[in-house]
């Protein structure tokens, strides 16, 4: 794959991540939300491919987004409420930024450590 290639797939995944965070945000409020919110971002990460790149964008999107969300309003007021719906969307964006960093961190790799490539056999 070559580099340009990868620039336009992690932007389009990080928009991806960005939209999906916010959308998560804005039904997050009703009864249905949140449920609809982590099917949706449990299916986007079973979709995706096993890879540092595409996990790691998409959910540095919606961290971010929901970091962008999260400082408030010009009227003073929050989009997440105080609320248990609102925890959960935070919770949420948690689980999420969590499944980022193991796949940062390669916890992707289901192949013992002497099968990895890079690594010596040892």
């Amino acid at each position: 794959m070559t580099l340009a290639l990868r620039i336009a797939l992690g932007l389009g995944l990080v928009l991806a991540g960005a939209t999906s965070g916010l959308a998560s945000v804005v039904v997050g409020g009703r009864w249905w939300g949140v449920g609809l919110a982590a099917v949706t971002a449990a299916a986007v990460f079973v979709a995706l491919p096993r890879t540092r790149l595409a996990w790691c964008t998409f959910a540095a999107g919606w961290a971010a987004m929901l970091l962008v969300v999260l400082e408030g309003r010009p009227e003073g007021d929050f989009a997440v409420a105080d609320d248990g719906k609102g925890y959960a969307i935070l919770v949420l964006g948690f689980l999420v930024a969590l499944a980022g960093v193991v796949a940062l961190a390669g916890g992707l790799d289901r192949r013992p450590a002497g099968e990895r490539p890079g690594r010596p056999k040892g």
